[in-house]
């Protein structure tokens, strides 16, 4: 009911129809998912079922995903801001700036998945869903191959 309340409060539209819906979708994830009891990780799934306007998708999901696993939201963040790098890197020319920057999104990656490795634990000793923690960790894992392969071994 907060996070209802928190939508309605920025502006937002929810009918009883919507509501009721999103109870029903909240239920079969977590079916899905192997439980047969919602949990917070469930919530995430909203983000892409209460918004109205294309320009509300960002500020729905920032929402909902504040009401969700606070470590997943904090491994997206992560994860953004590896994948930002990796992006810029691609789009620099050949050059010794573009091995710098190889070498400074080596190093950053690493301090990333290190980081994931923290939430990691802390989701176990918490009873919190890992899986979208273990995928991002994955990801950045292999974000950092590719660079290494890539710009500075030039395999």
């Amino acid at each position: 009911m907060r996070l209802w309340k928190e939508l309605k409060s920025q502006g937002f539209i929810i009918s009883d129809r919507r509501f009721r819906n999103c109870l029903r979708f909240l239920k079969a994830h977590a079916w899905l998912e192997g439980r047969n009891v919602v949990a917070d990780d469930d919530i995430a799934i909203l983000s892409n079922m209460l918004w109205t306007d294309p320009e509300q998708i960002k500020q729905s999901k920032k929402i909902v995903m504040g009401f969700s696993n606070p470590l997943a939201v904090k491994a997206n963040e992560i994860f953004d801001g590896a994948f930002e790098l990796a992006a810029k890197l691609k789009e620099t020319p050949d050059s010794a700036e573009r091995t710098g920057m190889a070498t400074e999104a080596n190093h950053k990656f690493k301090v990333a998945q290190k980081m994931l490795d923290g939430l990691l634990k802390q989701a176990k000793s918490e009873g919190k869903a890992t899986g979208k923690i273990i995928e991002r960790l994955a990801q950045i894992k292999e974000m950092n191959e590719n660079v290494v392969n890539t710009y500075l071994l030039g395999i």
